[in-house]
């Protein structure tokens, strides 16, 4: 009789290791999983709320400034679309936006990488770094959105995002102005058209 329980005791505990092996195993694989799962809704999180507080800001520029356009032609000094109309609309962390003082790498990352380790050729004349932490950089019409400011990676498409301040739907034919909206390129374009998800990473 005992050497039977010795038995059952034997078999319950190679039972409890096989089964701490099976949960390590699936723990090992759904961990990463999760974990990267939880990095790109972060990422969306922040790039919404970058992208929201761009068209906010041009909101608030056209109530203090008038429409950008009157007519066919454009009132504003379009060179000048973010230091001029953006920025005073802003609270910001930090202030880069003086194009002529070359401070623009203290709010926004100088070097910008490509997901294959390269150079990208994205630079900025102006940036900012608004109070949640987000940086926005501008070089002419084109604005990028790092929602970790300086912080690394600084990679195309992982923490850095580009949209370019397009006339969508301008017609001079029909003397129809258009409307003028931050439009999605490069890997932005791709979270948009993907219902904000990403996939590439």
């Amino acid at each position: 009789m005992q050497q039977i329980n010795k038995k059952k005791k034997a078999n319950t505990l190679a039972e409890v290791m096989i089964a701490l092996i099976i949960i390590g195993v699936v723990g090992a694989i759904t961990v990463p999983v999760l974990k990267k799962h939880a990095q790109r809704e972060e990422t969306i999180t922040k790039l919404k709320k970058g992208l929201m507080s761009m068209e906010q800001f041009i909101d608030a520029a056209i109530l203090d400034q008038g429409d950008i356009m009157s007519g066919m032609d454009t009132k504003w000094d379009m060179d000048k679309l973010f230091t001029k109309y953006m920025v005073p609309e802003m609270q910001l962390a930090r202030d880069c936006s003086d194009p002529d003082a070359g401070e623009s790498s203290k709010c926004f990352p100088s070097t910008v990488y490509t997901m294959d380790g390269s150079t990208s050729n994205i630079q900025v004349n102006s940036s900012v770094v608004l109070m949640d932490g987000v940086a926005i950089g501008n070089s002419g019409m084109d604005f990028y959105i790092d929602i970790n400011s300086t912080n690394e990676p600084n990679v195309d498409g992982v923490d850095v995002f580009h949209y370019t301040f397009e006339n969508v739907g301008r017609n001079e034919a029909i003397n129809e102005p258009g409307d003028w909206k931050f439009v999605p390129q490069g890997y932005s374009k791709q979270i948009a058209d993907n219902s904000w998800k990403i996939t590439y990473w």
